[in-house]
């Protein structure tokens, strides 16, 4: 696909809103870089966040793994909440690989609801994807929107 005037435009704008912490402007650029037909706007993207100054390269990136009721969501959890009282200038973003529903292919969002993070917390943000897969597993779109945040 080819990128025209306005996506760059939106694009930009989007890019600009989320550095100051705009949630929604980053879950736009998440939705974006989740299109199948995507690549041209991951490397616009990329590009722009560089030249602004957000890179990856002041974030640490941490998974967690396990059978189904294994405890992560509970972790995870009580991890955010020890973030919240001891780091109060920084921001904590989680990606939650759900089960995909059979119907839709989309994401479930059962750990959306089993992870005990504030409604209105502004410095968590979460966004659940599907796995696309029976077994589960990360998304083929999931490099790319770690990356990004």
């Amino acid at each position: 696909m080819t990128l025209d005037s306005e996506d760059f435009q939106e694009i930009f704008s989007l890019i600009g809103e989320a550095k100051e912490g705009s949630k929604f402007s980053i879950a736009r650029l998440i939705s974006i870089l989740e299109r199948k037909d995507s690549f041209e706007y991951r490397k616009y993207i990329f590009s722009k966040l560089s030249l602004v100054g957000l890179n990856d390269k002041n974030s640490i990136t941490i998974g967690f793994t396990g059978t189904p009721g294994a405890g992560k969501s509970s972790l995870i959890g009580a991890l955010c909440e020890e973030f919240l009282k001891n780091l109060p200038n920084k921001k904590v973003a989680i990606v939650a690989i759900d089960p995909s529903s059979h119907i839709s292919g989309g994401s479930i969002l059962g750990d959306r609801i089993r992870v005990a993070i504030p409604a209105r917390e502004n410095r968590i943000f979460f966004r659940s994807q599907p796995s696309e897969l029976d077994m589960g597993g990360i998304n083929p779109y999931t490099y790319h929107v770690v990356r990004l945040l």
